[in-house]
């Protein structure tokens, strides 16, 4: 059997940038730590290839060990072709030093069906180009499919009292797009095998490809030393931001800016000072009652957990909040779990409301937007206040909990456990759909509030101390 080079993974990281999959196969120590945002998102996606194997039931999984055992997840799969088995999963098919694994694979009125499957609500170029390559391998590894759809999340869908598998999702047919990009797919292929088999790396410069479609793996190494004041405004995404990285080497000038909120960050960067709003500055020093923090836990899952809820719907499953006073010492505090048999979202802002009396509520929503129920709680969300320029950190360089407290305090935060809310939500989905003891999730999930609270009365406190209206 020949041996496996490229994959569905590497063949788009490829495409994307041929230097990056030198460095990935040559020099992989050099690659960044993963972020456990983008860990969350790829077990959500094997999540969601497990549920849409409910489309078609009681397949045979073909995929056996790990990556190096690819060649006996491809025998399997000849096996279960040639009995002419009637569904299969993670079929293995290699073909020009590429293996792929296709998530379902049927047999119906004596032909082969391929079926691909994304966690997304959307089906973007680069699922085509993926859907191309495995349709491509297939087809030189020597089966003939009669068709290639797509099945992803219709985002529509309303869940009733049981999950709906076959309406959840919504399959599309791209045969005609991947037999169009047929004849491209293997001058691709040869093309990264022939940069892959040099022993000089290509020399890729760095640009908007460094993170479209996806996030590099190697930006570590391809940026270092690469500063400028563009990649530090929290108001422009990254293609903006080399928008104007770009322009200013050309002699743009930053008095061309018309975004006030985005003029504003450029201002209070050059000047190096932070800023409040006076209303909100206002509202945080004419306080007469003890601060209230509050930590919100929400999760946007792709397969939605209650009835009447929607894919990616923000669901509210944990709170805690402390009561401080104006020296920062801790008077009261409260953490709630919901134990996620109903929507929690109305039980805890009814819970909330009925412990908080009114008062004035200090947060930071780092994940999701909060449903409209929450409307009715008096919360101030400094996450909000950044994107809106109510608060400018002349050091913030993204709006991410973890950026905020950085700004302001000159740390990068430290949790026991649980790194980001995303992984908090992720593993605590997990225990609630398998049923388990939910003891060990509550104590990790206990800790998190804990030590995420701590960062946000410490910053919070830090930077009305330090503010500047000038």
């Amino acid at each position: 059997m020949e041996k496996a080079i490229l994959s569905k993974s590497t063949f788009i990281k490829g495409e994307q940038c041929l230097k990056a999959l030198y460095l990935y196969k040559n020099n992989y120590s050099l690659r960044d730590k993963m972020p456990a945002e983008r860990v969350a998102v790829f077990n959500r996606g094997s999540r969601v290839g497990e549920i849409a194997q409910g489309l078609f039931p009681k397949g045979i999984n073909c995929k056996i060990g790990g990556p190096r055992q690819y060649n006996k997840a491809v025998e399997k799969t000849l096996e279960c072709i040639h009995s002419q088995e009637k569904v299969l999963y993670e079929a293995a098919f290699i073909a020009e030093n590429t293996i792929i694994y296709l998530d379902i694979l049927t047999f119906e009125n004596e032909k082969w069906h391929a079926y691909e499957v994304k966690s997304s609500s959307k089906i973007s170029e680069t699922y085509i180009l993926d859907a191309a390559l495995q349709y491509y391998i297939i087809r030189q590894s020597g089966l003939e499919i009669a068709d290639f759809q797509l099945i992803y999340i219709d985002e529509n869908y309303v869940r009733g009292e049981q999950l709906e598998v076959e309406k959840l999702f919504q399959i599309q047919d791209v045969t005609e797009h991947v037999q169009h990009l047929y004849g491209v797919i293997g001058d691709k292929i040869q093309q990264q095998l022939n940069a892959l088999s040099k022993s000089i790396m290509p020399e890729t410069p760095i640009g908007i490809h460094c993170r479209t479609p996806y996030d590099c793996d190697f930006q570590g190494y391809c940026w270092n030393g690469i500063e400028h004041i563009a990649f530090e405004i929290p108001a422009l995404d990254f293609e903006k931001q080399w928008h104007f990285f770009e322009k200013q080497q050309a002699g743009f000038s930053e008095s061309e800016i018309t975004d006030d909120i985005v003029k504003r960050q450029f201002e209070h960067k050059r000047r190096k000072k932070d800023f409040i709003q006076d209303s909100l500055l206002q509202v945080f020093t004419e306080k007469k009652e003890p601060y209230i923090f509050l930590n919100l836990l929400t999760y946007c899952p792709a397969i939605p957990w209650f009835k009447e809820t929607k894919p990616y719907q923000t669901v509210v499953y944990s709170y805690y909040w402390e009561s401080v006073s104006s020296d920062g010492k801790i008077l009261n505090s409260s953490m709630y779990l919901s134990d996620m048999v109903t929507d929690p979202t109305f039980f805890i802002v009814e819970k909330l409301s009925n412990e908080l009396n009114g008062h004035k509520i200090i947060s930071f929503v780092d994940d999701g937007i909060l449903p409209p129920a929450f409307d009715i709680l008096n919360i101030i969300d400094l996450k909000k206040a950044l994107i809106d320029g109510n608060i400018i950190g002349y050091k913030l360089k993204n709006y991410s909990f973890d950026a905020f407290v950085q700004a302001f305090t000159g740390r990068n935060p430290w949790y026991k456990k649980l790194v980001v809310d995303k992984q908090a939500g992720l593993q605590y989905e997990k225990e609630f759909i398998e049923k388990s003891d939910l003891q060990a999730i509550k104590e990790n999930i206990s800790d998190y509030h804990n030590d995420k609270n701590k960062y946000l009365v410490k910053t919070f406190f830090n930077f009305l101390k330090t503010y500047s209206n000038d």
